[in-house]
């Protein structure tokens, strides 16, 4: 009988054989093999990732911002380029089977919409609403698929160099216990987000943020609407807007929330003489609360 290690190679060469199918073969080794590592990012592939999966750094994309004009068609949604560094990310969690069909439509770009809570943020600053949304280059998933085969291929190789083939559907002991010392695919996928050690370690500052969510969003209306009676405070409206929205979420970011709250901070330290200036040490409160201060 041939090795199935071999034959996951010889998959992995062939670009008739879909990175799915290649997965599922995958999955039977790593699973007799007993290579939890393995067999847990192989399913996650499979499957998707969830809300809070780990996500590997290849799968954070990032997108072209635009707007359906009636008339012309999609055409580029110019924003500030800090707002486009924090809403044009595209954290992917399809599994490999969804974007092999995604990509079956043979469409240059795929599109996507914003989450509602941001596309309201959008559509309430156009002077004309025109509905946003992310396109991202089809090349750039071909790209997700070509890493995930790449790996397989070289966990594979790495498995026949540790003198681990197997015998058609089975291993030796010999050969289980060969290969907990290969190195893990998980080893080669580049960082992890959202991973369980960031989990723990934002738990408390997580609380933090849900306890106060709502004395933060109510001060932040409240300067919103000074600085509009003011005028000239554009940076603090975009500041303002940008944790607004992060606090409708289920589950704000973090990292958007401190940096805008600190953007919002030093622009109002800038202000000298003016107004606005009396809400720092309201808000240098807040930001000690939740523990940003």
């Amino acid at each position: 009988m041939s090795s199935l290690v071999q034959e996951i190679q010889r998959d992995a060469l062939d670009p008739k054989v879909g990175v799915s199918d290649l997965l599922r073969k995958a999955l039977v080794v790593s699973t007799k093999l007993k290579i939890n590592g393995d067999t847990a990012w192989i399913k996650a592939e499979l499957s998707g990732y969830g809300g809070d999966a780990e996500l590997p750094s290849y799968r954070e994309l990032r997108g072209i911002p635009q707007v359906h004009n009636p008339f012309h068609g999609y055409i580029p949604f110019q924003m500030s380029p800090k707002l486009e560094l924090e809403f044009c990310k595209f954290p992917m969690g399809f599994s490999v089977a969804e974007v092999e069909s995604l990509l079956q439509q043979n469409e240059d770009q795929l599109r996507f919409s914003f989450p509602a809570p941001v596309t309201a943020f959008f559509l309430k600053g156009m002077e004309v609403p025109m509905q946003p949304s992310l396109a991202i280059s089809a090349s750039v998933f071909h790209g997700v698929l070509d890493k995930v085969r790449n790996r397989v291929l070289q966990w594979a190789l790495d498995l026949e160099d540790a003198g681990v083939v197997g015998d058609g559907m089975s291993f030796s002991p010999m050969e289980v216990k060969a290969a907990q010392h290969v190195t893990n695919i998980t080893n080669n996928i580049g960082s992890m987000h959202n991973s369980q050690l960031q989990q723990l370690s934002s738990g408390q500052q997580s609380y933090q943020m849900s306890e106060n969510r709502e004395e933060l969003a109510a001060f932040l209306k409240e300067l919103r609407s000074a600085a509009e009676s003011k005028g000239g405070a554009g940076q603090v409206l975009v500041d303002v807007d940008t944790v607004l929205v992060q606090l409708q979420s289920a589950e704000p970011k973090r990292g958007i929330v401190e940096e805008s709250l600190k953007s919002l901070r030093t622009v109002l330290e800038g202000a000298a003489g003016g107004a606005l200036t009396s809400y720092i040490p309201q808000l240098t409160a807040l930001m000690a609360a939740i523990g940003m201060g």
